[in-house]
């Protein structure tokens, strides 16, 4: 997803159009202009790829920022305590030459977010979608708005890491059920990571001539554009069931 928007170098945007030079938002969630993730296709009735097979890895992450806002590396260190998380990159020293190596033999794919905000979702979740992992979600977003149905396990629908550990195992027992989360592939296909540049225009050029009569006016670009829209770490994790925040995730774990 396009992730850019042209805004003056300073703390806040004034509510000034003429100081915006983007007319058209090329910008995360529902605010945006452009969301050009998924297109629909064709009814496949006889679907019968099996998603496990070759698999051999369960829980794969690969992660670059250690210590984050959304404290995600503590809900991770732990998931581990439950179950094996194959994790790679900066915090381990262990790197991965090409992410889709690691799709390719894993189940499910942690696509954490570094900050807890509105809408925001990662294209490391887009990636996972496209590349036959099941993305297990953690972030601000309403993630049914923008992704299939059954397509990603969210983290906010179990108790703990130690009730999603749980559920992932019975998924990697049983076949039929993982499947379920690539039944949306029948109506829908992902288009594969960000959009190319050329691409994005070509988008661009679409909606404009679609849309050669529509205004939008922003009343407070603030309001879409603001960190201040970002949800508190501790008030997330206090939202999920019975998890204990302070047991889990003020501890001094790191990454291992």
């Amino acid at each position: 997803m396009p992730y850019g928007i042209c805004l003056p170098n300073r703390e806040k945007v004034a509510n000034d159009p003429s100081s915006i030079t983007a007319v058209i938002r090329l910008v995360y969630g529902k605010s945006a202009d452009l969301l050009p993730w998924l297109d629909r296709r064709q009814l496949q009735q006889n679907y019968t790829v099996n998603y496990a097979r070759g698999k051999t890895g369960l829980v794969f992450w690969a992660v670059s920022h250690c210590k984050t806002e959304s404290l995600r590396e503590k809900y991770v260190a732990e998931l581990k305590r439950y179950i094996h998380v194959d994790i790679r990159g900066n915090c381990v020293r262990n790197h991965i030459k090409d992410k889709n190596d690691g799709f390719r033999i894993h189940k499910f794919y942690l696509a954490f977010e570094n900050s807890i905000c509105p809408d925001y979702i990662t294209e490391k979740t887009w990636l996972a979608l496209s590349g036959g992992i099941v993305p297990i979600v953690l972030g601000g977003a309403d993630y049914k708005t923008f992704l299939p149905h059954h397509s990603y396990i969210d983290i906010k629908d179990f108790s703990s890491p130690k009730a999603l550990a749980t559920y992932l195992n019975k998924l990697d027992r049983n076949d039929t059920l993982y499947n379920e989360y690539f039944a949306w592939r029948r109506n829908y296909t992902c288009r594969n990571g960000i959009p190319r540049r050329e691409s994005q225009f070509c988008e661009l050029c679409r909606f404009i001539n679609k849309n050669m009569n529509k205004t939008n006016t922003i009343a407070d670009i603030n309001k879409v554009w603001s960190p201040e829209n970002c949800i508190p770490t501790e008030n997330y994790y206090r939202d999920i069931a019975t998890v204990s925040y302070n047991d889990v995730f003020l501890n001094t774990t790191e990454i291992r």
